[in-house]
């Protein structure tokens, strides 16, 4: 599956406020195949002011990631 990561499903699934669970494991999905799967279930810490080179990096890749995950959960709404 290399090359999809900016692929975005056309048909997201819409939370309508029923079937959360439903919903819920088809986001996992959704998140584990767009690789936001681990900001989601983690988060993005700040390295702070004397964090390494490499750490700012995957801070600013964790940054990223977190926007194409709310860009996602964006599409998913009512």
């Amino acid at each position: 599956m290399a090359g999809l990561g900016g692929f975005i499903p056309r048909g997201l699934p819409m939370f309508d406020g029923s079937c959360f669970d439903d919903w819920k494991i088809k986001m996992r999905t959704v998140f584990g195949f767009q690789d936001v799967a681990e900001v989601i279930e983690v988060g993005v810490v700040d390295p702070g002011s004397k964090a390494s080179y490499e750490e700012k990096r995957n801070y600013k890749h964790m940054q990223k990631m977190d926007s194409k995950a709310r860009y996602l959960l964006s599409m998913c709404e009512f």
